[in-house]
């Protein structure tokens, strides 16, 4: 119910995107992308001048890419709030663990885009050196690498807990 509640927000928030997804130009996930960037802009204008700067490209662009121009159209369209949002979410920073059923845990991290991509590259080429085990590929096609890294107990044995790693 809630998750219908803010889809609908953001259909009213970018009316043009609406029209894009209407027409089958873009998909739910590029409008919800460019909506997670403007939600927080402080007034309609702004977000209409995010809006104009996109909606023509949009449906040339990826996912990914239209996130990052939206991100970056943010931050041209409010560079205070943009940056004081950035200090906030940077503060927030944590680690959280989540226990899951069948003796299983969910380790989440919220680091910044930097720092999180640099630990991601770090743990991922560690991972790769290891030995693999059998087993099925991940849902995105990538090896079990990660899995068996932890299973093998190879962590902390190449010092990639070590914030000193993460860095580039």
């Amino acid at each position: 119910m809630v998750r219908q509640k803010e889809r609908s927000e953001a259909l009213d928030r970018l009316p043009r995107f609406a029209e894009l997804l209407r027409r089958g130009e873009i998909d739910l996930r590029r409008l919800e992308a460019v909506d997670e960037r403007v939600v927080n802009l402080p007034n309609q204008a702004m977000i209409t001048q995010v809006e104009d700067a996109l909606v023509d490209i949009a449906p040339g662009l990826t996912r990914t890419q239209l996130a990052r121009r939206a991100t970056k159209a943010v931050a041209q369209v409010d560079p205070t709030g943009y940056d004081q949002r950035r200090q906030k979410a940077k503060e927030d920073r944590r680690v959280e663990f989540v226990p899951l059923p069948d003796g299983m845990a969910e380790l989440r991290i919220r680091l910044t885009a930097i720092d999180a991509r640099a630990a991601y590259d770090v743990l991922t080429q560690d991972a790769q050196s290891c030995p693999k085990t059998s087993g099925p590929p991940t849902r995105n096609g990538q090896m079990r690498s990660w899995i068996d890294f932890w299973d093998m107990g190879w962590i902390g044995r190449f010092g990639c807990m070590s914030p000193s790693r993460w860095r580039p």
